[in-house]
């Protein structure tokens, strides 16, 4: 991973800090969202509180204190996740102007601010999974009700956001980048791969999420041995497809870091007060006059 190398320029009434190369921003939203991913699973392993065989993330980071650095490296990713989509929106405007063809520019333009819409709705469900996340075998049932209904809005919200941002980012770039066919190979196969286990989980978390909610198999201390956990083939290919099509997304954004180094942003501060506003205008004013004046002067000569 590249770090950009930053130029600070400073004057009396503002600072400028100019970051140039952004490989850097794609590749720190996937490792954080790997962190949220492992960290949690980690925790647990080591304090021996759920069965290290295929558990569901939700199950790995459901109860405290998992659950809260789990919280913590979601918002993280969600962060990095929030500037860098904007940032390589506002990158694809500039690149558009470079296209030749006007049907490739004019279809560039508009996938990339209908892109805006399910890139946000991911995020959004990234922090809707973030702040309910669910233990399959907690006790109180009244909390499964209320958590659960959030947690399937922000799983479903992130799942389809992410796949359809994938889909029109990927032919974005395509448009932008004809070259890269390897690239565009690999992220249409990560595509497939991302809707195929969506497709799958949805349709087998049902029977293992009605599996571990069953009274026989919810224990109040949320501490799961082998003996109380389904381990059906629903529950292994829900499982499974949870955690493929989870690290499919993060290799998916990896491969990003391509087209991010290319870009260069800047952020400006500016501090004003009233009285230097009123002089700087004055000094300029007056330039501006002396300027128009001494071109007056040229011309009648």
């Amino acid at each position: 991973m590249e770090w950009p190398k930053v130029q600070v320029s400073s004057t009396k009434f503002h600072t400028e800090y100019k970051f140039i190369g952004g490989s850097w921003l794609p590749m720190a939203m996937c490792f954080a969202m790997l962190a949220a991913i492992f960290v949690p699973y980690l925790i647990v392993l080591g304090r021996g509180t759920l069965n290290p065989f295929l558990p569901f993330v939700s199950q790995a980071a459901g109860s405290p204190p998992q659950s809260g650095v789990f919280t913590l490296l979601i918002v993280t990713s969600c962060l990095l996740a929030f500037i860098g989509l904007n940032l390589l929106h506002m990158g694809v405007r500039i690149q558009k102007k470079r296209l030749d063809d006007q049907w490739a520019r004019h279809t560039t333009s508009l996938l990339n601010k209908v892109s805006l819409i399910p890139g946000h709705l991911g995020i959004l469900g990234m922090i809707l999974v973030a702040g309910f996340p669910v233990d399959f075998y907690r006790a109180a049932e009244n909390w499964m009700s209320i958590t659960i209904i959030p947690h399937l809005i922000g799983a479903l919200s992130l799942f389809l956001g992410g796949i359809f941002y994938c889909i029109l980012i990927t032919y974005i770039m395509s448009l932008l980048h004809p070259e890269q066919k390897q690239l565009l190979g690999i992220r249409v196969f990560l595509i497939c791969l991302i809707t195929m286990c969506s497709a799958l989980q949805g349709y087998t978390v049902r029977d293992g999420f009605m599996e571990g909610l069953d009274e026989g198999n919810r224990l109040k201390d949320c501490v799961v041995g082998p003996h109380n956990v389904p381990y059906n083939m629903s529950y292994l290919v829900s499982s499974v497809c949870e955690w493929s099509l989870l690290l499919a997304f993060v290799v998916f954004f990896m491969t990003l870091r391509e087209e991010a180094a290319d870009f260069c942003f800047s952020m400006t501060i500016t501090l004003k007060e009233k009285s230097e506003i009123k002089s700087l205008e004055k000094k300029e004013d007056f330039e501006t006059n002396a300027k128009d004046e001494n071109q007056n002067i040229g011309s009648s000569e």
